[in-house]
């Protein structure tokens, strides 16, 4: 979400839903890291992400997304690859943000550990 308004940006995260980002335990995780002041913050859902591309090469119709499939489906079975679930885990959030510096600009993007 990208706004100039930072009470647009505070509505949108705080919400008037039942499930608001802000009170995600993996955003307040995240969120932790993020310095007092930032000209920009980001927050990922990897497993968000990528799970529909998955879900396409397990079912086989990612193929028709790319170049010269027919010789490479005959070599890679996606089928055979486990169900999502089972990768969750292995797919933590991850946040950034940039701020200014002396320099210009200073960006860190990062995820955090499951002890954390």
């Amino acid at each position: 979400i990208l706004a100039s308004d930072v009470t647009l940006l505070e509505q949108v995260l705080r919400g008037g839903r039942d499930d608001r980002l802000s009170d995600s335990p993996d955003y307040k995780r995240i969120s932790r890291r993020f310095p007092d002041t930032a000209a920009m913050v980001g927050y990922q859902q990897q497993s968000s992400q990528i799970r529909s591309l998955y879900e396409m090469l397990r079912s086989g119709q990612a193929w028709s997304l790319i170049p010269n499939a027919e010789e490479l489906s005959e070599k890679l079975d996606f089928s055979k690859l486990p169900a999502f679930d089972e990768l969750n885990k292995y797919l933590p959030p991850s946040g950034s943000y940039m701020k200014g510096d002396a320099n210009g600009a200073f960006g860190e993007n990062f995820t955090l550990s499951s002890d954390h």
